[in-house]
């Protein structure tokens, strides 16, 4: 996201408990320094994980260019399968 505080602002309002943002940072394997924000659903019930949302310090476009030599060229999602022992949750 764009605005890490506006998704958690929207999601208040929607009556949903969130978690942060909570500012975070970490270096690379290069000696970069990477920040983000990171936003949390509260669920009481730990055995299923939600959506977190984030938000980079960098740019689109420095984002872009950091990981374009990883890029593929081509790649499609054809199916995502989902198992579990506790289907009710």
């Amino acid at each position: 996201t764009k605005d890490i505080d506006q998704v958690k602002s929207s999601l208040e309002n929607r009556g949903v408990d969130v978690i942060g943002p909570i500012d975070m940072e970490r270096e690379n394997k290069k000696g970069h320094q990477l920040s983000w924000r990171l936003l949390y659903i509260a669920n009481p019930d730990y055995r299923v994980k939600p959506p977190f949302f984030i938000e980079w310090d960098n740019s689109k476009k420095q984002n872009l260019a950091q990981i374009h030599n990883f890029n593929l060229s081509s790649f499609e999602i054809k199916e995502v399968i989902i198992t579990s022992t506790q289907r009710e949750t």
